[in-house]
């Protein structure tokens, strides 16, 4: 008896030795995923672990809230199969890229024990900014969306009080778990709210309100509900060929969406047949502010963005400098391209961009397309659209309204489509130039055979002294 209980224990220490390696890059993966990180890059991390630690192949399957790894260990042997749940948290970029660091270190051979300690270690001590920042960061956010249609120090002012106000509000029901359908209904609800009490205000002539634009209000705020949507990764999931997660994705991000439209139109009618009070909707194209303040107003979108996802002072300098490019070479693409096209080739840019800054600086690709794709998504367009179903019972006026909203989700495929074949395309370029980059030193002679090069070759004579005749 005694022998087979010390058999017995000897096996279950060996199964757990193999599944340390396994447990690890369970435990990656799952950080990962649960920061937004597409369901390719999640799996090829984990197989770098995997391939670095294990004998035999592990096989890994993630289906949008679990991941399942197997290992097969031969026809005479049972598989070792762990199943993680993925729980998603509120995104934080600075963990992703500690540990896309830490994958990079066990590629490069570092000890299973010290990998497991410096994963505990990022779990236990995380990495992230204080909530007001996020908040005011979330709030800039919009504030910078705002700039791209304005320059009333007033709305962008104004703008930025509501977006704060509804972020708060946000961050405090969130503490009770509330589906996050809800959240985004109530959010939409504070949105509308806020635009309406700007108006009443400007009605009863309370500076500074009389000049007010609810319009821009409301949009500002609807961008920052649509930003959270994980557009990107949704896209890069289904190009990636994981349809399971890219189709969980899609119908969160429809369903946060119907969300939105569901707290906008109410509350526009509750508005409007309760207290009389009629938002003024601007139904034709927005105009612009002029192109400086539209680049300075996408560049603090999108560094604010990337400090409202918690990312690094190097991520938050690039997102600001990529999403202010980006944007650049789509108002110079409009006057000649239909706005679904130049935003399809401006996200392009982006995740092209963000793929080769990446993999040079060390920073989380997601960070960059996360945050400089705000300023193409089409916010202004969507809330037009749903103005045209509040109110009427004209057959023209829905039949535009569907085709205006129609439009919003066609550029809104753009984007997600452009910034996932940018990073497909960005991937190989950007492993050619690490590896020139990389080995170019070595192409390069070193200064001791410069130096003993310089001894052996003859002194030139000074060319200012004239020179000798030449001998027939």
């Amino acid at each position: 008896m005694e022998t087979e209980q010390a058999a017995t224990t000897d096996y279950e220490l060996h199964l757990a030795e193999k599944m340390r390696p396994i447990r690890l890059a369970l435990r990656v993966a799952e950080n990962l995923m649960a920061h937004g990180v597409s369901t390719r890059d999640t799996v090829s991390q984990a197989l770098d672990i995997t391939e670095t630690y294990c004998k035999e192949p592990v096989y890994f399957d993630a289906s949008f809230n679990v991941i399942t790894a197997s290992q097969y260990r031969g026809l005479y042997k049972d598989p070792l199969t762990l199943v993680m749940k993925v729980t998603y948290a509120a995104p934080n970029n600075m963990i992703v890229q500690e540990l896309q660091q830490l994958v990079r270190d066990i590629a490069k051979g570092m000890p299973l024990d010290d990998a497991t300690a410096r994963l505990d270690k990022i779990e236990s001590s995380v990495a992230s900014y204080p909530a007001w920042l996020r908040t005011a960061a979330n709030a800039g956010m919009a504030t910078g969306i705002v700039m791209l249609y304005t320059s009333s120090l007033t709305n962008i002012i104004l703008t930025f009080i509501a977006a704060y106000t509804v972020d708060s509000l946000m961050r405090a029901v969130g503490r009770y778990r509330l589906p996050p359908f809800f959240i985004q209904a109530l959010a939409a609800v504070t949105i509308i709210s806020c635009a309406g009490l700007y108006v009443g205000l400007g009605q009863a002539e309370i500076w500074p309100f009389m000049n007010v634009n609810p319009t821009l209000v409301t949009v500002g705020g609807i961008m920052m509900l649509v930003a959270g949507l994980s557009l990107a990764a949704t896209a890069q999931d289904a190009i990636d060929e994981y349809y399971i997660t890219a189709s969980a994705r899609l119908v969160k991000t429809a369903m946060l969406t119907v969300g939105i439209i569901m707290g906008v139109v109410i509350t526009l009618s509750l508005l409007r047949d309760v207290t009389g009070l009629v938002i003024h909707t601007e139904y034709s194209p927005p105009t612009l502010s002029p192109l400086t303040l539209q680049i300075a107003g996408a560049a603090l979108a999108g560094a604010c963005w990337a400090i409202y996802t918690q990312s690094s002072r190097a991520a938050i300098l690039w997102a600001g400098a990529v999403a202010a490019s980006a944007y650049l070479l789509y108002a110079a693409l409009l006057p000649a391209a239909s706005i679904a096209l130049a935003s399809g080739v401006a996200s392009l840019a982006i995740g092209f961009s963000a793929a080769f800054i990446a993999r040079l600086w060390k920073l989380p690709s997601i960070a960059i397309i996360n945050s400089a794709i705000i300023v193409l998504v089409p916010g202004y367009m969507l809330y037009r659209g749903l103005m045209h179903f509040v109110g009427t019972s004209s057959a023209t006026m829905f039949v535009n309204g569907l085709m205006i909203t129609i439009s919003a989700v066609t550029i809104a495929l753009a984007i997600s489509a452009g910034a996932a074949l940018g990073t497909y395309i960005g991937r190989p370029f950007r492993s050619h130039i690490v590896r020139l980059y990389k080995y170019a030193p070595q192409l390069m002679p070193a200064p001791q055979q410069l130096a003993a090069s310089r001894k052996k070759l003859p002194r030139m004579s000074n060319p200012t002294k004239k020179r000798p005749a030449s001998r027939d």
